[in-house]
């Protein structure tokens, strides 16, 4: 193996963000910590718009699952909430202050169970949005 695909390899493996785009399945986004795609891991949908009967509205997914988990609480998860509205940036209609509420209204990550405190939906769409 050349030296530049070792380096390149030993990066993917530490930090599966930094994976080459030809290696991530086609047309899919992914975990902002883990760099798995959505077709691979159970995304974690948060919640930042209600309709007037507050069911949800619209919603967003930076995490998987199993990071949303991990990351216990909302300050360690907003870093990539926030990664995930500065690629939104075209969105003027999605402000930052309803992404960081929604963050901080899902509190500490997963219950005893194992099962996570807030609503996850199955069936992703490709660009980490509901």
């Amino acid at each position: 193996m050349k030296r530049r695909g070792f380096l390149a390899a030993i990066v993917a493996a530490v930090c599966p963000p930094f994976t080459p785009s030809w290696k991530r399945s086609l047309g899919y986004g992914w975990c902002g910590k883990c760099g798995r795609t959505w077709d691979k891991v159970e995304h974690h949908v948060t919640w930042f718009r209600f309709n007037a009967s507050r069911a949800p509205a619209e919603g967003c997914f930076a995490l998987c699952q199993e990071c949303w988990c991990c990351l216990e609480t909302p300050e360690a998860r907003m870093p990539h909430y926030r990664e995930l509205w500065v690629q939104w940036g075209s969105r003027p209609d999605v402000k930052w202050e309803e992404f960081e509420r929604a963050v901080l209204a899902e509190g500490a990550g997963c219950g005893t169970s194992g099962a996570p405190v807030s609503r996850v939906l199955l069936g992703s769409p490709r660009h980490g949005r509901v």
